[in-house]
């Protein structure tokens, strides 16, 4: 009889301590990410971009500028190129070929969209509330995105975000695609509606670059 009390203390006291680490649930911190989207007109800020390839056994890594606009707009810059959508169509100019790829916006693929990837994530996902984590000097929520279905087409698999308390933004995101391999992001010196220009969701081609058009082969 007395094991079996001690036992049953030690679960409520578990049970006390577990509460008390998560002060709020996944699903929690994921509608406040999607009401601050609700809110928001424009976005801007410095990112740096992991890429894990697994096969190779290879590790990039990008840094750069974005900005968002809704909707659907957004300008990608980094050393090696820029990427542009007016929210109809996508340029990607790459510096060292000098060439760009033409391409609509609706035909994106093989990663998520931006506005997908640090604001809205679709009832496909089961966020599960993991810890507080430190990115960038900064205690955020981890959360972990579970597919509530297994599908073999699945451009991600597995995605995790870091979730600033205070803004209620992403901070950091790290998804792994349908090969296995690993892209993380993480933000810096985050802006939250600044004053844009039009002129920078617009893409003047450079002369005497060479222009691949993606649209004219569907």
């Amino acid at each position: 009889m007395r094991r079996i009390w001690i036992a049953l203390i030690a679960m409520i006291v578990l049970g006390l301590l577990t509460s008390a680490s998560y002060p709020i649930t996944g699903e929690e911190v994921i509608k406040k990410v999607r009401e601050r989207y609700e809110k928001l007109k424009r976005f801007s800020a410095d990112f740096e971009q992991t890429f894990e390839w697994k096969l190779a056994k290879e590790t990039h890594t990008f840094r750069g500028k974005l900005y968002l606009k809704k909707p659907h707009r957004f300008r990608l810059e980094t050393e090696t190129q820029t990427v542009v959508s007016d929210a109809k169509q996508v340029w990607t100019y790459i510096h060292a070929n000098k060439q760009v790829i033409l391409t609509s916006y609706n035909d994106m693929q093989g990663m998520p969209k931006w506005e997908d990837l640090f604001f809205e994530y679709g009832e496909d996902y089961r966020p599960q509330y993991v810890a507080l984590e430190n990115v960038g000097g900064k205690k955020c929520h981890l959360v972990c995105l579970i597919p509530k279905e297994k599908k073999k087409d699945a451009d991600v698999v597995e995605m995790k975000v870091w979730v600033d308390p205070k803004k209620w933004v992403v901070l950091k995101v790290a998804y792994v695609d349908s090969n296995g391999d690993e892209t993380t992001y993480r933000l810096s010196n985050v802006a939250i509606n600044p004053k844009m220009d039009d002129a920078l969701f617009s893409f003047q081609i450079p002369e005497g670059v060479d222009v691949v058009d993606m649209r004219e082969q569907r």
